[in-house]
């Protein structure tokens, strides 16, 4: 059986977080063509400001800021679903990307803009 010691593990740990940006802006070139990757690192900001954290989220929160652009997080929809009581930020964060997905399916439907 392999066996990880905890000096083991945080060092992967700091390995991994080091690397985060590097992997995250490489996702994004890869995924999102014509993305600013200089942008990236604002967005990350941003996202821990807010409170994101894991890996998972916080590449959401990328996503999303690279769909949208700066500051989307001002817009009325957005702010409104991440001030919302009782959950937490992961599902705040998950809610705007599943209402992003929407507003792009109904893109040109009459039920189009609508969160």
């Amino acid at each position: 059986m392999l066996r990880i010691h905890g000096t083991q593990r945080d060092a992967l740990a700091a390995t991994m977080a080091d690397s985060f940006p590097a992997r995250l802006r490489a996702f994004v070139r890869r995924e999102l063509p014509g993305a600013d990757v200089a942008a990236i690192a604002p967005a990350i900001a941003r996202a821990d400001a807010l409170g994101v954290r894991g890996e998972h989220d916080v590449a959401t929160y990328v996503v999303l800021a690279a769909i949208h652009g700066p500051g989307f997080e001002r817009e009325p929809w957005v702010a409104a679903i991440l001030a919302a009581p009782g959950l937490a930020i992961s599902e705040r964060v998950q809610r705007v990307y599943d209402a992003t997905i929407r507003r792009v399916a109904t893109a040109d439907t009459p039920l189009g803009g609508r969160p």
